[in-house]
């Protein structure tokens, strides 16, 4: 099922993400981190595939996460 849609990360959120990475490269196993990334992955996926099945999630300093059509 490919619904057309990409998921648009934000620089912050990107910075997070590497940040996130870097940390996990530092104190886990390279197998440990590959099954995580695979995670990740899975339920990017999941979210691409079915954008409605987790809440919107909004607060004052973040725009809405966006969906490309």
């Amino acid at each position: 099922m490919n619904t057309g849609l990409t998921i648009e990360w934000t620089a912050e959120a990107q910075s997070r993400l590497n940040a996130v990475f870097d940390y996990l490269e530092n104190h886990w196993t390279p197998r440990e981190v590959k099954k995580f990334a695979q995670r990740l992955e899975e339920a990017l996926s999941l979210i691409i595939k079915f954008p409605f099945i987790y809440p919107a999630r909004f607060n004052n300093r973040q725009n809405p996460a966006s969906l490309n059509v």
